[in-house]
């Protein structure tokens, strides 16, 4: 049986959704808002193989499983579905993992919007410009409290990036990107 390539979080739960609802719904984000894009690595190295690439807006997302055939696919079909900015939290990493997997940096480039960078710009004396901290200082999330049962659940599952589950990272790396278009 063919792992699922595209997943959606609808209700609280991840659901597969089809190649054709994510390149629909990429063509129908405006420019003026921007898709959010990050990708979850098998590890936190820069030379780690990619697992997911997710896009998102302020309130929902998808994320492709490129480690399957066809997924690199997927994510270029939706690229150029959408002409818009794409928004970033580090985009220097995100953009050498979508590179090792065969897109063209100066295609990204030109379109990036980073919040890491932007934080650095705008609050130079804070002392983390980490995802999670900037969620909790200006979005006031509730997210927090599930990265933390995310990571309890790592702990007691002994996970790595490269082995944990994909049903547990899925909703981890959508709502990466949902916090990082509200930034």
């Amino acid at each position: 049986m063919r792992r699922a390539l595209v997943f959606k979080i609808e209700g609280g739960r991840v659901r597969t959704a089809s190649r054709d609802e994510f390149v629909q719904w990429m063509f129908l984000q405006t420019a003026d808002e921007g898709v959010a894009v990050d990708t979850e690595t098998a590890g936190l190295g820069w030379r780690d193989v990619v697992r997911l690439v997710q896009f998102g807006n302020a309130t929902e997302g998808y994320a492709v499983d490129v480690r399957c055939p066809g997924g690199v696919a997927i994510v270029a079909e939706g690229l150029g579905a959408y002409h818009g900015p794409l928004i970033f939290h580090n985009s220097g990493f995100d953009i050498r993992q979508l590179t090792a997997l065969g897109f063209d940096p100066e295609y990204l480039w030109p379109r990036a919007i980073d919040t890491h960078v932007m934080a650095h710009v705008i609050h130079s004396d804070r002392l983390s410009f980490a995802l999670d901290s900037l969620v909790r200082v200006y979005l006031e999330s509730e997210r927090e409290d599930w990265k933390k049962d995310f990571r309890k659940a790592m702990k007691k599952g002994k996970f790595t990036w490269a082995n944990v589950p994909f049903l547990m990272m899925v909703p981890y790396g959508i709502s990466d990107t949902v916090m990082t278009h509200r930034l």
